[in-house]
């Protein structure tokens, strides 16, 4: 006997997983919509290694896969990769300090090098941790969250949503990180108790003896007060409200205001206003139409704003700002105050509130917000399709019955008389019957049985016996009788006489042929269904108390806004590849908004890149992939250097200067290079200039179950796979992600994910 080797667990593990990888076994090509299940996987970001809570998440949607395929089903699991914009750039500027070196110097495009120099190492890492675990996905269907056919999605959304009112851009009071030099939304903000200090200071009165005490817990912010604000209903202040006071230090003087919003059990019962470095401060300030003196830059360095302590770092300054009221007797007292602080969700830094122009999603818009909540709640909807039923009325109708398995004929059934009807089904709809000649009487009975046998395909009713041949011997049967033949097999009523496919052969003396065409109305239930259901609750709570999405990141790795602002007349443009008609124009576009190619470019550039390995799919050049991936189409189109050449100059040539048609290439014989021109949507003109922010990267993110499947184009995938039956995930991205995800699927699809179940681990 063979001795039993110790297990090694190394050696299985990439053995196995390296077999099902060659040979694609988890692929699935051509999905049957009616037999499928299809999942997507969250995708990990490309920052790191995946940790036990990925491994569970991989097991369970693993477990439900590999099962899904035990029964049958064309299982469609697509894996991934997150840019995750943060948390890269946070990761990748680290690496670029540690050499000494600094961002900012470096410059964008000298940056985003490093970073896809980085990136592919951190994800292939991660790649080779689903590959061991034995993750079932379709390595096939691999996509990016930063790949060419996402970064085309997210210009096709962003467009579709600001042309709807839906993005918006405007001055708003955002979570500023400033280590990171970046807004966060409201979800990316962690809240921590800590203990601080409650500073009690006084303000005096305007032209008069006196002074009103205010408390806070950031006394620098005082530099950029426009008010103090009591409660309407507070006996202690309504003799004062009206009147005005005088700011230490920066000598503004301003009003002694009433507003709702005011906590009288807070410190003293009054509080400073800033408009400009607190949330409240600033609803405050909207509605009493207060002046917003900002006194910090990105860096929450106080600025000429703050007077005697411009340039001081904002605890530097608390610390100042505290000595010196003490020194004037205006810090009446400090207490102890437990609060809690907003700090960044990466790298851990309090988070200044600041007053900023940024851009917006309103998500506070029914359009959005209704039809997110309407997903979850679940509704029953109206749906309708034409059935054609093809009648035929028959005399001396005779009737075989063959099954056949494993290319072999298994039964045979015939009915030479007595035949009372034949229902035949297609798709689980009777798509014709045969009925005896006058006997209309039938038709009926035919059709009620062809509904109560739902998964049968053929269904015949016999009242005067059969026979039955098998291996050569002869059964003769009497009676009245029901065959009925289903994905099992032929079936007498309910007892199975052979497993196989069942095939028909009717042969009459005559026969009359009549349609009937009917419209089959029915309801469904739609709804987005969270295990354990107690997150449904949670998640309807969160979406009555929705503030609109901030989604500008002042950073550099991740979609760039597709917004061009136009420097003469101050349109706002915003393009996607949508705006052009030719294939060369479109490729050009999206090569330059996804900063593939520089403003200026050779012929040879442009060929270099998309001839060179797809970061995806790196067995395909790029080109391939925007044909398989990003267009679905397109597929004979060829691109060279030399075609590119003549394609740039013809727009130069004398039929095209005729025309006025506008040149869309213009070449520099300085650098010898072309540039792709835009041309402002409003007044012609080429004074452009390109919006420097990135979306955030749940934006993105948003849109994977639906983006992996080829959208914004009709893709078979896409009307196959398309919602996705299950999602695993973790509660504490159920508001960051599968909320967004709802919301994007709703508004831009319209479809209620009626198959996505949502599993919560806890």
């Amino acid at each position: 006997m063979k001795d039993i080797k110790e297990y090694n667990h190394l050696e299985v593990e990439s053995k196995h997983s390296q077999r099902w990888l060659s040979l694609a076994i988890y692929h699935s090509p051509k999905p049957n919509p009616k037999n499928r299940f299809s999942v997507v996987i969250p995708p990990p970001n490309v920052t790191g290694s995946l940790h036990m809570g990925h491994a569970l998440n991989i097991t369970l949607q693993d477990i439900v896969c590999r099962w899904q395929r035990m029964l049958g089903k064309d299982v469609v699991w697509v894996p991934g990769f997150d840019h995750a914009g943060i948390a890269t750039q946070y990761v990748v500027d680290k690496k670029v300090q540690e050499e000494g070196k600094n961002r900012l110097e470096m410059g964008r495009e000298e940056f985003l090098k490093r970073v896809w120099e980085w990136v592919p190492q951190s994800r292939n890492s991660i790649r080779d941790q689903l590959v061991k675990l034995g993750a079932s996905v379709d390595w096939k269907r691999e996509r990016f969250t930063l790949d060419e056919g996402f970064s085309r999605l997210v210009r096709y959304a962003f467009k579709r949503l600001y042309e709807e009112g839906l993005i918006y851009r405007g001055e708003y009071i955002v979570n500023w990180c400033p280590k990171d030099l970046t807004a966060l939304s409201d979800l990316e903000v962690e809240h921590e108790e800590e203990e601080g200090k409650l500073y009690y200071i006084r303000y005096p009165l305007e032209g008069e003896e006196g002074f009103i005490t205010v408390a806070t817990t950031r006394p620098e912010t005082m530099l950029g007060d426009t008010a103090v604000a009591v409660h309407p209903e507070d006996e202690r202040y309504k003799a004062l409200v009206g009147k005005k006071v005088r700011l230490p230090f920066v000598n503004r003087v301003i009003p002694i205001i009433a507003d709702e919003r005011v906590k009288p059990e807070f410190g003293t019962g009054a509080v400073k206003i800033t408009p400009a470095h607190d949330p409240l401060d600033f609803e405050i300030g909207k509605t009493h139409g207060l002046e917003m003196v900002q006194i910090m830059d990105e860096f929450a360095r106080i600025n000429e704003n703050g007077g005697e302590f411009a340039g001081l770092d904002r605890y530097e300054a608390r610390k100042r700002i505290v000595q010196r009221l003490e020194e004037l007797g205006l810090l009446e007292k400090v207490e102890n105050h437990r609060h809690s602080v907003g700090k960044c969700y990466r790298c851990k830094t309090v988070l200044e509130p600041m007053v900023s122009t940024q851009w917006f999603v309103k998500v506070s818009d029914p359009r959005i917000k209704e039809r997110a909540v309407q997903a979850v709640l679940g509704f029953l909807q109206k749906k309708g399709k034409e059935t054609n039923l093809q009648i035929l009325y028959t005399q001396g109708l005779e009737v075989t019955l063959r099954v056949v398995k494993d290319h072999q004929t298994k039964l045979v059934v015939f009915i030479k008389e007595g035949v009372e009807f034949v229902v035949g089904k297609k798709d689980g709809e009777i798509s014709y019957i045969y009925v005896p000649e006058g006997r209309e009487d039938l038709l009926q009975i035919a059709k009620d049985l062809g509904e109560q046998f739902s998964k049968a395909n053929l269904v015949v009713k016999v009242k005067d016996g059969a026979v039955l041949i098998r291996e050569g011997l002869e059964e003769k049967l009497t009676g009245s009788l029901l065959f009925i033949a289903d994905q099992e097999g032929l079936k007498l009523e309910d007892k199975l006489l052979e497993s196989g496919e069942v095939f028909l052969e009717a042969v009459q003396k005559s026969l009359k042929v009549k349609w009937e065409r009917n419209q089959k109305v029915w309801e469904e239930e739609r709804r987005v269904r969270f295990v354990p259901e107690n997150w449904k609750k949670i998640y309807l709570q969160w979406m009555e108390n929705l503030r609109d999405w901030c989604i500008s990141r002042q950073i550099w790795w991740g979609h760039r806004i597709p917004v061009w602002y136009c420097k003469d007349c101050g349109h706002i443009n915003v393009f996607t590849d949508d705006d052009f008609d030719r294939v060369y124009d479109k490729l050009i576009f999206n090569l330059l908004a996804d900063g593939k190619i520089k403003e200026e470019f050779t012929p040879e550039e442009v060929e270099a890149v998309l001839k060179s390995p797809s970061f995806v799919h790196p067995e395909l050049t790029v080109l391939e992939f925007y044909k398989k991936f990003v267009f679905h189409k397109y597929h004979a189109t060829d691109v060279s250097a030399h075609s590119l050449r003549l394609f740039f100059t013809q727009d130069l040539n004398p039929t095209a200067l005729i025309t006025n048609r506008r040149s869309r290439y213009r070449y520099n014989p300085q650098t010898k290079k072309f540039r792709f021109v835009l041309y402002c949507k409003k007044c012609g003109s080429e004074n452009l200039e390109w919006e420097r922010d990135v979306l955030d990267t749940w934006f993105s993110s948003a849109l994977w179950p639906f983006g992996v499947f080829g959208y914004p184009e009709n893709t078979e995938d896409l009307k196959s796979l398309y919602p996705t039956n299950l999602l695993v995930t973790g509660f504490d991205i159920i508001f960051f992600w599968v909320a967004r995800m709802i919301m994007m699927g709703m508004f831009l699809w319209k479809i209620f994910p009626l198959r996505m179940f949502i599993y919560t681990l806890l």
